[in-house]
């Protein structure tokens, strides 16, 4: 079939067609194999697929299947590679299709079987190379290795075993998944590695469910965060390519997707609630609304408190158990206080207290959307208390252990941001 890609997801350890994507007059269409919906296993790719025999129109294919891939420079580069118009993402699909986001892999042939998998070290050179040249080296990377990673920063799926940081890398090809994201740090905003290092692990002190993460020294650069992949499992089953164990992939969407909202759009336009959105996603799949719908609301007083204003749409994600059954929140992740570079604006991507303004927060806007979204006043105002005790301490007790990794320049960023903090959070407290 020319112009098509197939769709099939990993279940149970083997790839299972879920359907096709298809161009039509030049636009993308999604439709469900027939097969796959008379299985009793069947279970929607997305919130905005829900199981049918009638094929998807071009704007809700498009909604989800466009937030597979990168944005930004490194989306612009593939679209040159591909000879691809602006913003023809299947082509660019095409290119980077073997190990994208979540259990889906795409083919150029119905069957799934006998997909090219393997692992190549990576050497601390070639590695070094990412904090260097970001946007090269994550160009050169997707195409070798064929993964596509959502996000406008420039970034790369890799294979890590054993406890070193700096070694121990492979670059998984054609199939074969990755188990971490290492993103650079940039000139433009520098620390901001050691400071999303920082965040991350401030909120995994606090027990919320946050990405494990860990810094890469490179000398003469910024550090590289690589972050543990939470749509990845590792198994002792026996299965392995390269003497190396192979990851289970576990599916997942962002909420634009989930909602059928173009990533053009995921920042929250005003007089949009888009924190109603994610409420409505969790409400609509999870398998413990009421548990996630706490986990909202203390991930959005954390995004608050930290000063995280690129928390937008692509940033809040669902996560399927390997039965496709369970479904939840996903855990923090690109958590960082950007209102710490003076450059960038300080209009947070979802809008918390009725406010895009972080400065325009309040304690009763607060406590007014918090109850909308379905949460007791009493609980609402317990989880504001401990956002505001707690906080502080774990951001410290990070950049303490960050320090104790070799990385001291983390207290350094403690102390640029925790007057802003305290400030923050002065201004809902009790």
């Amino acid at each position: 079939m020319d112009g098509a890609l197939f769709v099939h997801r990993e279940f149970n350890g083997s790839y299972q067609l879920v359907g096709v994507l298809e161009e039509n007059a030049g636009l993308p269409i999604f439709a469900y194999d027939p097969k796959y919906l008379e299985s009793a296993d069947a279970a929607p790719i997305s919130a905005s697929l829900p199981l049918s025999a009638e094929a998807f129109s071009p704007d809700v294919t498009g909604s989800f299947f466009s937030g597979i891939i990168p944005e930004g420079q490194l989306n612009r580069d593939l679209e040159k590679r591909a000879r691809a118009e602006r913003g023809d993402y299947f082509k660019v699909l095409d290119l980077v299709r073997d190990e994208p986001v979540g259990a889906l892999v795409l083919t150029r042939e119905p069957s799934a079987e006998g997909l090219e998998m393997g692992y190549e070290e990576i050497d601390g050179e070639r590695l070094s190379r990412l904090a260097y040249a970001p946007a090269e080296v994550a160009f050169d990377l997707a195409l070798e290795s064929r993964i596509s990673l959502a996000g406008a920063q420039a970034k790369v799926g890799l294979y890590h075993t054993g406890d070193d940081p700096c070694g121990g890398w492979y670059l998984p090809h054609g199939a074969a998944p990755s188990t971490h994201i290492l993103k650079a740090g940039s000139k433009t905003f520098p620390g901001e590695t050691v400071c999303e290092a920082m965040c991350v692990r401030a909120a995994s002190l606090m027990d919320l469910s946050a990405e494990e993460c860990f810094l890469i020294r490179v000398e003469d650069a910024e550090p590289i965060i690589a972050v543990k992949r939470f749509d990845r499992v590792t198994s002792d089953d026996g299965r392995s390519v390269d003497g190396l164990p192979i990851p289970y992939r576990l599916h997942q969407e962002d909420v634009c997707q989930a909602k059928g909202i173009s990533r053009e759009l995921k920042y929250e336009p005003t007089g949009v609630n888009y924190l109603g959105l994610i409420v409505d996603a969790v409400r609509r799949v999870s398998t413990n609304q009421m548990e996630d719908r706490f986990l909202i609301g203390y991930n959005q007083l954390f995004d608050y408190a930290v000063g995280n204003c690129d928390n937008h749409l692509k940033n809040w994600s669902l996560v399927w158990d390997e039965s496709w059954k369970q479904v939840r929140l996903a855990p923090l992740y690109d958590v960082l206080c950007t209102t710490v570079y003076p450059s960038l604006v300080r209009e947070m991507g979802v809008s918390f207290g009725g406010s895009r303004k972080i400065d325009d927060v309040t304690r009763g806007s607060v406590m007014s959307q918090m109850i909308e979204a379905g949460l007791p006043a009493g609980i609402v105002a317990g989880m504001i208390a401990d956002t505001c005790n707690e906080v502080p301490d774990a951001l410290r007790d990070a950049a303490r252990g960050l320090k104790e990794d070799g990385f001291p320049e983390a207290e350094v960023m403690f102390e640029k941001i925790i007057p802003e903090v305290q400030a923050r959070l002065s201004r809902i407290a009790s």
